[in-house]
């Protein structure tokens, strides 16, 4: 849960949410057959790392 417990818990929680996110995408394309949607497993990769970041961020200035 990353809404609960402390700071560096709450972080490794968000990325560990990113990542079973864009493995569970990539399965998913290969799954019904589909390449072109990998790209959106891509796009989530890249978000997942920036909403990472964002989320240090506000952890740091406000909790």
């Amino acid at each position: 849960m990353s809404w609960r417990g402390p700071v560096g818990t709450r972080f490794v929680a968000v990325q560990l949410a990113g990542s079973v996110g864009i493995v569970a995408m990539a399965a998913m394309t290969f799954a019904f057959d589909q390449p072109s949607s990998v790209d959106l497993a891509v796009t989530f990769g890249v978000l997942s790392v920036t909403a990472s970041l964002l989320y240090a961020v506000f952890a740091e200035r406000w909790v």
